[in-house]
């Protein structure tokens, strides 16, 4: 069930992320784990955003468009989004050169 994993994830996040002592956090998130951690930049604190210095997604099943949020109705905050414009890259499968540039994900 995709939703028992959002769950679990936001749950995580919470617990683990939120209260961390760590001045710098970087994330990785591979495939469905994008979606999910699109659900838990929703709910994430500014503190926690301004802690965020690098978020890989990798072949990640995750979209920014309206709706994106899985566990609420409504849209990223302005603030999460702008973690993802500036720390996120996105790595596809693909025949093209290794780090060639697919779709423009942070415009």
């Amino acid at each position: 069930d995709g939703m028992l994993h959002v769950r679990h994830s936001v749950q995580a996040w919470r617990a683990f992320v939120e209260g961390c002592a760590s001045t710098e956090i970087f994330v990785v998130a591979h495939s469905f784990g994008g979606a999910s951690l699109v659900d838990c930049l929703a709910i994430a604190s500014e503190s926690t955003l301004g802690r965020i210095r690098g978020v890989a997604f990798t072949d990640s099943v995750h979209w920014l468009g309206q709706g994106c949020v899985q566990l609420t109705d409504g849209d990223l905050p302005e603030a999460a989004r702008n973690v993802l414009k500036d720390c996120a890259l996105h790595w596809q499968a693909s025949e093209a050169p290794l780090d060639s540039e697919i779709d423009a994900f942070n415009e």
